[in-house]
């Protein structure tokens, strides 16, 4: 993927203080994702299941029950092309010594294309103000207080955009029953979807977050760190199904029927307004460094959870109505999902406890010898899947 940026900076002296003045440009160009499924023996025969004759004596073999093959050698199932066009302008103003406040903006043309089915899937500016103030409270500048608001746009990938169809190739899929095999084929498309829709001003996600934070050096070269952040992951990718019909009664909701009757789902592909990830976290770092010997620590705290409530006509909504409170199963903050009862669950990254800690030493010749240690805890687990004892049964149900 080609790129180019620039940036300049201008330096004024005396206007109400100092002010150091940014500009630039940043160009991301037809960034593309491209999948190809290239399928082994050119697709004559790409799936082979077999079963035990005698479980207990795998001496006596096996018999082939399941073949499956392909119409071709491979096929190119998606192809997706993104476009980013962003500029920012930004002011470093220091009225006096000990105060700083920092300002600016950063707005992003993001495009994303179906280069197979030459439709649009997104087009829109998204725009991506931030203020930060930094405030010494002494004079000797070794005690200050921070606090920040900032808007960050997700960053443009091709893969998280999403298609506009499907394309597939025919499978058949070949299965022994008694003592004959049974053929059935399905056939391959390459067409837009049908029950796919996209929401015209749909854009990126974004980030919102506001911090507040104290740091102090105390003697020997000692510096501690204490600060809040407060983190919403707004408006990820989302879509909802539009053909379903619900009742709702006293008595609960029920399933009516299909608005267009000749299509199953017709998905409505839009971000998602209804809920959002939220991080919270207590950040304490400390540190300390010598002409040979640098050393440092940090602890994180984050009691993460989802906020807001369920996405339109989500399943769960309808089974568990109250249950929507989620502080366990996070998911990815990226992505493409169709409900809450089908997304993403338990994602790595949402780690209640963090702890890191490491030491730096400037050894002789001219070396540098380090280590660090890691420790994160928080992560849910479940559910637990019980597997069924296998009792030699094989062939379509």
């Amino acid at each position: 993927k080609p790129t180019a940026s620039g940036d300049v900076t201008y330096f004024i002296p005396k206007a109400w203080g100092s002010h150091e003045l940014q500009t630039g440009f940043y160009l991301e160009p037809n960034e593309r994702s491209k999948s190809t499924t290239i399928y082994a023996n050119n697709g004559t025969l790409i799936q082979e299941d077999a079963a035990l004759n005698n479980p207990s004596d795998p001496t006596q073999g096996y018999t082939i029950f399941h073949q499956q093959s392909v119409s071709v050698a491979s096929n190119l199932s998606s192809y997706i092309s993104a476009n980013d066009f962003a500029w920012y302008v930004q002011d470093h103003w220091r009225p006096i010594q000990r105060l700083s406040i920092t300002a600016g903006l950063r707005p992003d043309w993001v495009s994303g294309y179906d280069k197979i089915f030459k439709v649009s899937t997104e087009h829109a500016w998204n725009y991506a103000p931030r203020v930060g103030v930094d405030y010494s409270l002494t004079k000797n500048l070794r005690n200050t207080v921070r606090a920040s608001w900032t808007r960050l746009t997700d960053i443009t990938n091709s893969s998280y955009i999403g298609t506009a169809g499907t394309s597939t190739v025919t499978t058949t899929d070949k299965y022994l029953e008694n003592g004959a095999w049974v053929i059935f084929v399905t056939p391959g498309s390459s067409a837009l979807t049908p029950g796919k829709f996209f929401d015209p001003n749909r854009h990126q996600g974004y980030v919102k977050e506001w911090l507040v934070g104290y740091r102090t050096q105390l003697p020997g070269e000692v510096v501690l760190d204490l600060s809040y952040i407060d983190r919403e992951y707004r408006d990820r990718p989302a879509q909802y199904d539009t053909n379903q019909i619900y009742t709702t009664a006293s008595s609960g909701t029920t399933w009516g029927g299909l608005v267009n009757p000749a299509l199953n789902n017709t998905y409505y592909v839009t971000n998602n307004k209804w809920n959002w990830f939220v991080y919270q976290g207590i950040e304490f770092s400390v540190s300390k460094q010598t002409d040979k010997v640098r050393l440092f620590g940090t602890y994180t705290f984050s009691p993460d959870h989802l906020a807001g409530t369920w996405q339109p006509y989500d399943p769960t909504a309808i089974i568990e109505p109250t249950k929507f409170a989620n502080n366990a199963g996070l998911g990815s903050v990226r992505g493409n999902v169709t409900n809450d009862y089908t997304g993403d669950t338990r994602d790595r990254m949402w780690q209640r406890n963090q702890l890191r800690t490491g030491i730096t030493w400037k050894a002789p010749f001219k070396l540098r010898a380090s280590t660090s240690f890691s420790a994160q805890s928080g992560t849910p687990g479940g559910p637990v899947v019980n597997t069924i004892a296998y009792a030699g049964q094989y062939g379509p149900a």
